[in-house]
């Protein structure tokens, strides 16, 4: 039973600094983005490895200073596992909405991302993103006219 609380323990921490990420990444913090990853941290995605912190934060960067007018990401079904050197290893899903000038778009995919605790607490060492599915809608728009609902 301990060892599945530990587990338990561990995928919340892990979720916890996904869910920072993620937020970081929607809000265009790089000082929070910086401070979640340690300094030699690398990040894989399909076009190649970035290593470093100045790497890491040049994505960001550009995904901040891009015609993306907003993004909203969602991670979900966090699991963590002890990870050789004393790292952990943690697999999410992941939907991003990115709201670009001419469309939405939702980009689906996985993520499978190596942390360590600096004894701060959990900071990514490589960060890998899966895209799986993009996913091309039309514009969409921040009205919103509510529900109607009955007088009583």
């Amino acid at each position: 039973m301990s060892c599945l609380l530990g587990q338990a323990e561990l995928s919340a921490r892990a979720a916890q600094l996904l869910y920072a990420y993620a937020r970081a990444v929607d809000e265009g913090d790089l000082d929070a983005l910086a401070a979640l990853a340690v300094d030699d941290v690398a990040l894989t995605r399909a076009d190649g490895t970035r290593r470093g912190r100045d790497g890491f934060i040049a994505l960001y960067r550009a995904f901040r200073d891009s015609p993306v007018e907003q993004s909203k990401h969602v991670v979900t079904n966090v699991q963590a596992f002890p990870e050789d050197g004393g790292l952990v290893r943690a697999r999410a899903y992941f939907q991003a909405t990115m709201f670009d000038p001419d469309g939405t778009r939702l980009v689906i995919g996985q993520y499978s991302d190596s942390m360590r605790d600096d004894g701060a607490g959990l900071r990514l060492v490589h960060k890998r993103i899966q895209v799986e599915r993009v996913v091309q809608l039309t514009p969409s728009s921040q009205e919103w006219t509510g529900v109607a609902v009955p007088s009583s």
